[in-house]
């Protein structure tokens, strides 16, 4: 049995992408912005504006790196296809970004599933499965509504022997 995602899981993914960019680039032209008055008040005795404002500029600019690249390694390891070959599962992942496609085999005894609720995609609380490899302890995410087949690949997950 082979499952893959949907067309409303590609465009959600494709849409996400394209919100962390935006967010990436409105952080930068902000601390620039900030910079810019530094630099601007750089020969007055208001040392206190230059510091906060070179504070601020760092401020933006990490959390404009640190939020949209944890999204981006979170959406590159959504489930793109989960197929199941006798005792083993093959899973495709996405390439989002600069995080490749990845296609990793595991065996039904090294993964471990649970139901979660992902609040990151389309900004909802879309359900899903989480399958945790027990010997690298990566996560991957099958999102309920991305997969047609959802029921079925469930099904065959509580068959299996593995909790």
């Amino acid at each position: 049995m082979k499952c893959t995602i949907n067309e409303r899981g590609e465009k959600s993914l494709y849409r996400m992408m394209k919100h962390q960019i935006k967010g990436f680039i409105v952080v930068l032209l902000i601390s620039s912005l900030f910079m810019k008055a530094a630099s601007i008040r750089f020969h007055d005795v208001e040392g206190m504006f230059i510091f906060s404002s070179i504070f601020f500029s760092a401020l933006f600019v990490l959390l404009g790196l640190i939020i949209p690249i944890r999204t981006i390694f979170f959406l590159g390891r959504t489930i793109e296809s989960i197929e199941f070959v006798g005792n083993d599962l093959l899973i495709s992942t996405p390439q989002v970004l600069w995080v490749k496609s990845k296609s990793i085999v595991l065996s039904l005894d090294q993964v471990r599933h649970t139901k979660q609720k992902f609040p990151i995609y389309e900004n909802k609380q879309l359900a899903g499965l989480v399958l945790k490899d027990r010997s690298t302890n990566k996560r991957y995410h099958l999102v309920e509504v991305f997969v047609d087949d959802f029921d079925e690949v469930l099904s065959k997950l509580q068959g299996s022997n593995f909790k």
